[in-house]
């Protein structure tokens, strides 16, 4: 019977050799499935925003007056003056013109208003409002990519630098109201969005002009 004990005792200890064994390799499978998933899902965000880059670059390549959006205007300027020469800047080289404005709602309704729809002055901001939206979606994938640990932070801010060059464009404010106020955007890329306006003087200024709204906190409590 001494020999039955001993082969039981072996063959328990060759179990649990087994199934230690069994445990470290999965655990070393897991890890690499974990890597192989997490690489692959760097690649598909990195590969989402070099398509959403390409098409902002295609959007302005098809239609030359959107270079406009990209101008420096002098910092003498007036908020409200610089405001409207970066607007008819839109219209260079036609005969169209624009409604007069008050605020942000003026600019984000305007081009869609049944008046006149089809004017030149109202398509070409249409497609400023277009733009501006591709370089929001653009920002959204970003700030997505990099809360998830998909892009590393150096990556992020070469695309938030769209902010620092249009943050304060009407069109791209109007475009940042039309989406905040139907809830399109995450409330933590909203805050990190806001920051990053109030950080440059120049948007700053002209936000204090069109889009007050902002500069207050109950903004980010209207996108919950």
């Amino acid at each position: 019977m001494e020999w039955i004990n001993v082969a039981k005792e072996s063959l328990e200890f060759a179990f649990a050799s087994i199934s230690v064994g069994a445990l470290v390799y999965g655990a070393w499978i897991g890890g690499k499935a974990v890597k192989k998933y997490q690489m692959q899902n760097e690649i598909d965000a990195k590969y989402s925003l070099i398509a959403a880059d390409n098409e902002i670059f295609a959007v302005v390549r098809s239609k030359p007056f959107l270079e406009s959006f990209f101008m420096v205007c002098d910092d003498n300027i007036l908020p409200k003056d610089k405001a409207d020469r970066l607007l008819s800047a839109l219209l260079h080289g036609t005969s169209g013109s624009y409604k007069r404005w008050e605020n942000v709602q003026d600019i984000v309704d305007w081009p869609w208003e049944e008046n006149d729809f089809f004017s030149e002055g109202k398509d070409r901001f249409r497609y400023g409002t277009y733009l501006a939206e591709r370089i929001i979606i653009l920002l959204t994938l970003a700030h997505g990519a990099w809360q998830d640990r998909l892009i590393s932070k150096e990556d992020y801010h070469g695309y938030t630098n769209y902010i620092d060059t249009i943050g304060h464009h009407p069109l791209f404010l109007a475009a940042i109201h039309y989406w905040a106020r139907h809830r399109f955007i995450r409330q933590s890329f909203a805050a990190e969005l806001r920051n990053r306006l109030l950080m440059s003087q120049e948007a700053k200024e002209m936000i204090h002009v069109i889009y007050p709204q902002i500069e207050s906190d109950k903004w980010l409590d209207m996108i919950r």
